[in-house]
């Protein structure tokens, strides 16, 4: 386009400027429109190149019709095109063609009220003018005209477009011929802000199908016939081609104008059909909307745990993400979680339904415990449970659980090795009200956690980290209500239990095709303390069954029962290979039997007679899980520890667990230096760490052959060195520095963790699986950790591999 004149605006008026450009303009544009370019990638007929919106040829055909190329007398545009680029040398003066575009605009606002018409009964009018329109060979759209290429038509907003069987008109939709016609009309319905969205309509004929997403305002999308004439239910077809959206095959149907304030089209029952409202939520339950409920509820869950994580104070859940949140129902039964740590979610439901029997909650109320006999696993792990009202209804539970690095007991980091009940392990607190009617009581819960014999030595950090937990909650809650507003309580409600009622029949066929039967395993712990197990399978279900597991555990390797529940959980998840939550519909065919004993201590009122815990919940629940695989067949046994180290002083206490080698399965070899099944924490990085506490992180790499050697091979572990800068305690609580991880169907075990101490004297001291010891500056923790075990014999140089084939779970392990 020519520069704009100097000499200011009124130049424009004098020169005549405007009128002498107006006709290239229209030429630019009309040339396009008369074309029908459907995309700028695919064009439905032949036409100059074009760069930038903008053709660069200086002719161009003339229009055709759909069955024809006869050019069109109307289009004078195209016939300008051949001439000289100013107006009256062999093309339209500026009046000619302001005139035309004078008159498509009143056409458009004629066609705008036919269509408020058509919902009145007016459609047989609004048909002849688009009728009028066929018979040149286009499509009216607003003031444009785009021509059809290979019977295709051009779908936009605000227009409406008969097709018919190649590419001619069919009958109208208000016609008696509909009842002939075996191929009901589809509508393209235009919405403020968005183009045409395809979607069936029952004028006589089934429903083919429905197309959610509109396409943006301003955007074409293409309805064309198929190559070769036909669409993959049959011949005569057409396909939507649209920018970034898949190509959808619909059969062949007509097209039919909906003015953008009319209200959506309904189904209309055909032949024995019901009539069912198009409405978000159907009185079944389908798939799709399973699915968008499914993920609605997930990303309630994911929004507590960012609402979590960026408020939080505290490394371990700041910077290790040692904290998980969930979504249970109103009977308190988990739904949907995010993907956080196994150990907490599987334990959450049991402890919100333990909080509704011991204490009654109203709106407003927020719950807070971190004992194991309401569901707790440890007494790091603080549980925040907010019940969920739209009015006076219950629409479930939002709870999140974090670990807590220092929360009292007699060593820093508030997981003593040699503790041998619970009140040595930190501060108890039984369920009480941190909230009640939306009133906070924090100052009842500080003396709480100051209070005597072992208190917390970071008081300031464990309400910070549980008002971030507080306020992931109440994000939870009113993401929740929203969805409750948007979509209803009942609609809720439904698609908790449908949730859970899928993952139920997802685990049955899981189980289907298990060999029916009973299988065992017998796994130890370094100490010895057997876990037994033993799986039956049968038509109605799985029995699980501990029985012959150690009695209760002089140490704190006693294991509460939300922990094994949430082991079995999560075993039988790994069984069901789709993505589904894990949800508490898994255990509905299953039936738990746990003996009183280390796999279910007693709890009584006094917390120094109870049990100490806090090796159960981190070690024997990663051990459970090996068993639970040996019956199973599942995979070799990974690490089979989270390898804990802890280290402090009367004035911080620092907490992590350090990756080990996964074990491998039928066609795959383990990973190296990661987190496996009931842990799911990150490290902390080095550079946080060295600002934080006094410590240099000197080495942390993969110890290379660690892993058990098979046709596939075990991850392996992962070595750790650390350098203290002052005088700190050290503690670890590990397992598998005994016991090696084993192998399955001929595979090697993998080699089994180390842990020692160098002085900065040069003295080396080994430690046990559960130690503790003082450190000063100079000194040096050295860690290695466990490889994963092989699955699968070693084939020899120059043998062919056997075929594999999947072996049968073992009837026990010594």
């Amino acid at each position: 386009m020519a520069m704009r004149p100097k000499g200011g605006p009124s130049s424009w008026s004098r020169s005549a400027w405007w009128p002498r450009r107006l006709p290239r303009i229209c030429r630019w544009r009309g040339c396009r429109r008369c074309r029908g370019t459907p995309l700028r990638r695919e064009r439905a007929a032949p036409g100059p190149a074009r760069s930038g919106g903008r053709c660069r040829s200086t002719i161009a055909p003339p229009c055709s019709r759909v069955t024809g190329s006869t050019a069109r007398p109307w289009c004078s545009r195209a016939t300008a095109r051949r001439g000289s680029a100013r107006a009256g040398a062999g093309g339209s003066t500026a009046r000619d063609i302001s005139s035309s575009l004078q008159g498509l605009r009143v056409r458009l606002r004629r066609k705008e009220r036919s269509g408020v018409r058509n919902r009145a009964g007016g459609a047989e009018e609004t048909d002849r003018g688009v009728r009028r329109a066929a018979a040149h060979g286009v499509r009216r759209d607003g003031h444009r005209r785009r021509r059809l290429g290979d019977g295709g038509v051009v779908a936009r907003r605000g227009a409406r477009y008969p097709l018919g069987p190649g590419g001619s008109q069919g009958p109208a939709p208000g016609s008696d011929d509909r009842r002939d016609d075996p191929d009901p009309p589809l509508l393209a319905p235009a919405h403020d802000g968005a183009a045409p969205c395809l979607s069936p309509h029952a004028g006589g004929g089934d429903p083919v199908g429905h197309l959610s997403r509109s396409l943006p305002a301003g955007d074409a999308g293409e309805l064309r016939r198929p190559r070769g004439g036909g669409d993959a239910g049959g011949a005569g077809g057409a396909v939507l081609r649209y920018r970034f959206l898949r190509h959808v095959s619909l059969p062949r149907r007509r097209l039919r104008h909906v003015h953008p304030l009319a209200e959506p089209p309904r189904r209309q029952p055909s032949g024995p059909r019901q009539a069912r409202a198009v409405s978000p939520v159907r009185s079944r339950p389908e798939a799709v909307q399973l699915e968008l409920f499914t993920h609605r509820f997930a990303a309630v869950a994911r929004q507590m745990g960012e609402m979590l994580r960026r408020t939080a104070v505290s490394t371990n859940v700041k910077e290790r993400l040692d904290f998980s949140c969930a979504l249970l129902d109103a009977g308190g039964e988990l739904v949907v979680n995010a993907p956080h740590i196994p150990v907490h979610l599987g334990a959450l439901g049991l402890c919100v339904r333990r909080l509704r029997e011991t204490l009654a909650m109203a709106p407003g109320d927020v719950i807070v415990t971190n004992h194991p006999a309401f569901g707790g696993s440890h007494l790091p792990d603080v549980t925040v449970v907010t019940p969920v009202y739209e009015g006076e209804a219950l629409l479930g539970y939002v709870a999140s659980r974090a670990h807590h690095a220092e929360i009292g007991g007699i060593r820093p980091g508030s997981m003593p090795p040699g503790a041998r009940r619970l009140v040595e392990e930190g501060v108890v607190l039984p369920p009480l009200h941190l909230a009640r009617g939306g009133v906070f009581a924090w100052d009842e819960l500080r003396e709480r956690l100051l209070a005597p014999p072992y208190p917390t030595r970071a008081v300031e950090e464990n309400l910070a980290d549980l008002r971030a937990a507080v306020a992931a909650n109440h994000r939870g809650a009113e993401a929740l209500r929203s969805l409750a507003r948007e979509q209803g309580r009942e609609a809720v409600g439904r698609y908790m239990a449908a949730l859970k009622a899928r993952a139920e029949e997802r685990l049955r066929s899981a189980l289907a095709r298990l060999p029916a039967g009973r299988s065992a395993a017998l796994e130890r712990l370094d100490d010895g303390s057997p876990i037994a197990v033993a799986l039956e399978v049968s038509p109605s279900g799985a029995l699980v069954d501990f029985t012959g597991s150690a009695g209760v555990h002089p140490g704190n390797f006693n294991a509460p029962p939300a922990v094994v529940r949430s082991a079995v959980l999560y075993a039988l998840r790994l069984l069901i290979a789709e993505p589904l939550p894990l949800n508490e519909g898994i255990l509905r065919p299953v039936e738990i039997r746990v003996p009183e004993g280390m796999l279910t201590p007693p709890f009584p009122d006094d917390p120094a007679a109870a049990p100490a815990v806090v090796g159960g919940n981190v070690e024997t629940s990663q051990r459970i899980v090996d068993t639970l695989l040996a019956a199973l067949g599942l995979a070799a046994c990974s690490q089979g520890t989270m390898n804990n180290v802890l280290f402090g002083n009367g004035r911080f206490g620092y907490y992590e667990t350090v990756c080990g080698g996964g074990g491998a399965g039928p066609g795959f070899a383990g990973a190296s230096a990661v987190h496996t099944h009931m842990t799911n924490t990150r490290i902390t990085d080095p550079e946080v760490l060295e600002h934080r506490y006094p410590v240099r992180l000197d080495r942390f790499a993969i110890r290379r052959g660690s892993g058990g050697a098979g046709r596939w091979p075990g991850g392996d572990g992962a070595v750790r060195e650390l350098t203290f800068l002052e005088p700190v305690a050290v503690s670890v609580l590990t397992q598998h520095r005994v016991e090696r991880p084993y192998g399955v169907a001929g595979g090697e075990p993998g080699l089994p963790g180390r842990q020692r101490l160098v002085r900065a004297t040069g003295e080396v001291v080994e430690l046990a699986p559960v130690d503790g010891c003082e450190a000063g500056p100079g000194d040096r923790l050295i860690l290695e950790t466990p490889g994963g075990g092989g699955w699968g014999a070693v084939t020899p140089p120059g043998a062919a591999a056997a075929p594999h084939t999947a072996p049968k779970p073992p009837t026990s392990r010594d």
